[in-house]
């Protein structure tokens, strides 16, 4: 029996669900021959493209489904993050607000579409920013609220910064002149909203020197503020250098299964000498050689000041990451092949914070060969006294 042509997707989701890209592109690119201008297959085809690591490709199918089904918002969305990470900002960011008509968006549009900020500052007004997504897209983020606060007061105006509960006492820390209040509180009258993540789209899509700058007001922007009394008493003196880690992001992630590790990845790190290894991981079983851990923190501002009084964090794409980043720490951060259009496709440092180290896997690599050349770097750190963490691969 042939296959019709609503199975192919359904087929190749199940390849890609297991981790067989290679059977899924395989069945796409037959069912695309068959059937050239099915845009289901074209925008599935992209997928298995992006999972495979060739943006091009995905961007190009993408496109062609769009020409065969204009506005269509999934293709647009998956477009976008594909031209983000390619480095074409003006396109990506101008099809990011495609995610707002998008049937799959697990996040809806809380405030009413016409009333969204489109960049034009007037006098007195006041501005609604909101935070939306995860944790980290927020923290990172949320580098342009002081400034943007400061451009509106230039003109009378204000900001009103509305974020989940976990953050509040982390950003009241940094900004203190700030108004920020918890998610579900914002009240009176505003002017406009603003959704945190469509900030650069009222700056034409370009960061760096000629739009949004990447460090708009000074690094680092995020302040731990006094230790809280629930942190654990340092080992001084035990070990040589205390190190913090992460390992696993929020299971509801679309690309969790590329960016999470299981524990027993990291045996070889956990075997180096000379390291007293710290949990920066909130309810997660770990093992014995993690002396310390965040159980006892209640929010971000809790993890920042455990985090604060570390020598490295190494972390998976997490907000855990952005959270040291911002913090100006140094942070290490382990990247599958394909991962987050943020972190672009090469290179060793990041624009986003100046004090980060990308350890990338590599095209043909596995994931155990990344984490031998992150102990391997881990180990030259250790053995070389004041070095810093921040060389390049």
């Amino acid at each position: 029996m042939a296959t019709s042509i609503q199975q192919f997707p359904a087929s190749a989701h199940e390849h890609l669900s297991v981790g067989d890209g290679a059977g899924a592109l395989a069945l796409l690119e037959a069912a695309q021959t068959e059937h050239p201008k099915t845009p289901d297959i074209l925008v599935t085809l992209g997928v298995a493209y992006r999972f495979c690591a060739k943006l091009e490709e995905a961007a190009a199918c993408f496109d062609a489904a769009l020409k065969l089904q204009p506005g269509r918002a999934d293709a647009e969305v998956k477009l976008d993050r594909t031209r983000l990470a390619l480095g074409d900002g003006p396109t990506g960011w101008k099809l990011y607000q495609s995610r707002w008509r998008d049937p799959g968006w697990t996040q809806p549009l809380r405030y009413p579409a016409e009333e969204m900020w489109r960049g034009t500052i007037t006098p007195n007004m006041r501005l609604l920013v909101w935070a939306e997504q995860g944790f980290g897209d927020t923290i990172q983020f949320a580098r342009y609220v002081p400034w943007l606060a400061h451009r509106l007061r230039q003109f009378g105006g204000s900001i009103v910064f509305e974020v989940p509960a976990p953050l509040t006492r982390l950003f009241r820390s940094s900004w203190p002149a700030l108004d920020i209040v918890e998610k579900g509180h914002a009240n009176g009258r505003f002017d406009a909203h603003l959704p945190l993540m469509d900030l650069p789209v009222c700056f034409g899509g370009r960061l760096g020197s000629s739009g949004l700058p990447y460090l708009p007001a000074g690094f680092p922007y995020l302040r731990a503020g006094t230790p809280s009394s629930h942190q654990p008493p340092s080992e001084q003196g035990a070990k040589s250098k205390t190190v913090g880690i992460t390992w696993q992001g929020r299971p509801t992630h679309p690309d969790d299964a590329f960016r999470s590790l299981p524990m027993e990845a990291l045996a070889p790190l956990f075997q180096l000498p000379g390291i007293r290894w710290v949990s920066l991981q909130k309810d997660t079983p770990h093992p014995p050689e993690l002396t310390e851990d965040v159980a006892g923190a209640n929010d971000f501002l809790d993890t920042a000041q455990v985090a604060s009084r570390l020598d490295l964090v190494i972390s998976i794409d997490s907000a855990v990451a952005h959270l040291a980043g911002g913090l100006g720490l140094p942070t290490w951060m382990i990247l599958p092949e394909v991962c987050d259009w943020r972190w672009g496709i090469a290179g060793a440092e990041t624009p986003w914070y100046p004090t980060m180290r990308l350890f990338r896997q590599t095209k043909g690599t596995s994931p155990a060969s990344q984490i031998e050349t992150v102990a391997t770097a881990l180990r030259e750190w250790v053995d070389q006294p004041g070095a810093p963490a921040l060389n390049s691969p």
